[in-house]
């Protein structure tokens, strides 16, 4: 079995993602990161 797998990310997919964490930390400091550390945890369950 495979333990881990290449991702790779469309660029546009990658400039919504840096987005989406700007705009979550404009609503609240460090709210961007978390968003960030709970895309990248759901990334490494898929």
């Amino acid at each position: 079995m495979v333990d881990r797998l290449p991702l790779e990310f469309h660029p546009d997919a990658l400039a919504e993602l840096e987005q989406a964490k700007r705009w979550y930390d404009r609503q609240r400091h460090g709210l961007g990161e978390s968003f960030f550390q709970e895309i990248a945890a759901a990334i490494a369950r898929i």
